[in-house]
Parts: C-alpha cells; sequence; structure tokens
C-alpha cells in the first residue's frame, strides 16, 4: 500500500523540527490522506521518541534498517518528509518526492538536496548562517525552526501528494 516516510531524527538539535509536528504529519498521512506514515531513522531517534511519550502513527522501523534498506524504503516511497539529514540526500539519489524542513543554520541553497521533486521549507531570518549545532546555543529561542507550522508543511505534503498520484493516473491511459 503507499506509505510516507518520516525521517525526523538529526545529530544536531539546531536542525531539529519538534517530533510533536512529525506527529501531527504523520495523523495526517494516514487519516486524512489514507498512507502509511512509516518511521526511520538510527536508534537514538528511538531512544528519542520514547523521552517523549508520543504515539507514532503508523510503522515505526527506528532502529531497525540499516542504510541500504532506509535507501530502497525511501526509494519506493510516495514522498519522505525529513530534517535536514542524509534521507533528504536519499530522495534525491532515487528521485523521491522530498520535503525537507531546514532551519537556518546554513545559507539558503548551501546543503539543500539536489532533488527536481523536493521542497525545502526554510525561513529567512536575520541569524541565518549562524552554523549552531545545539538549540543551547541559541539566542533566538530556535526561531528558524519554531515558526515552521505544522499546517504549512501538511498542506505541501498534500500538495505533492496529489501531484504524484495525478502523474501516475495520466500515465495509467
Amino acid at each position: 500500500s503507499p506509505f510516507v516516510v518520516i525521517a525526523g531524527g538529526t545529530n544536531d538539535s539546531i536542525k531539529q523540527w519538534p517530533l510533536d509536528r512529525y506527529v501531527k504529519i504523520a495523523e495526517c498521512v494516514q487519516n486524512d490522506l489514507r498512507m502509511t506514515p512509516l518511521w526511520v531513522g538510527g536508534p537514538s531517534d528511538q531512544v528519542a521518541v520514547d523521552k517523549t511519550g508520543l504515539k507514532m502513527p503508523g510503522i515505526s522501523l527506528l532502529g531497525k534498517t540499516s542504510l541500504e534498506d532506509t535507501l530502497l524504503l525511501i526509494s519506493k516511497a510516495q514522498l519522505l518528509v525529513c530534517n535536514d539529514s542524509m534521507a533528504g540526500h536519499m530522495a534525491a539519489l532515487t528521485d523521491t518526492p522530498c520535503i525537507s524542513i531546514f532551519s537556518a543554520r546554513t545559507s539558503p541553497g548551501l546543503w539543500w538536496p539536489q532533488n527536481s521533486k523536493g521542497s525545502v521549507i526554510q525561513k529567512r531570518l536575520p541569524c541565518e548562517g549562524c552554523e549552531l549545532r545545539h538549540v543551547a546555543d541559541c539566542q533566538h529561542d530556535h526561531s528558524c525552526i519554531e515558526t515552521i507550522t505544522t499546517e504549512e508543511v501538511a498542506k505541501l505534503v498534500s500538495m505533492k501528494l496529489k501531484r504524484a498520484e495525478n502523474k501516475q493516473t495520466v500515465g495509467r491511459y
């Protein structure tokens, strides 16, 4: 059945869009779009989820897949939603539609995945390019990530999936 990969983990806390917002995106994917959210990431991502106590809609493969498995899953997905991480570059490698959520720690475009079917959400702020690695070092309350809303990501998810569905329908005839 159709699925959306969610890779909400990262090694740099400054790049982390809040996990509860990823859960809301997964709920939208599952309930509104009738697709399966499939969570990928490493063991540390599972630890982060366990600390929050959040219930993850869909199927969790956190800590259970190799890089090769993750690449294969991304290649078969209808969409990937992720932080600024390797997952976005895997989507670019496989030409999988992708939404990458970037903090302003780097200048726009500098590390964006080169994916013709990808979109990046990154807020332009005076502090962009700070190169911070930890939220605790941010003097702006992590506003570069905190101002990215669940609604704007969900709207882009829906738009990308509808676009992909229309292309598949046209291609069948």
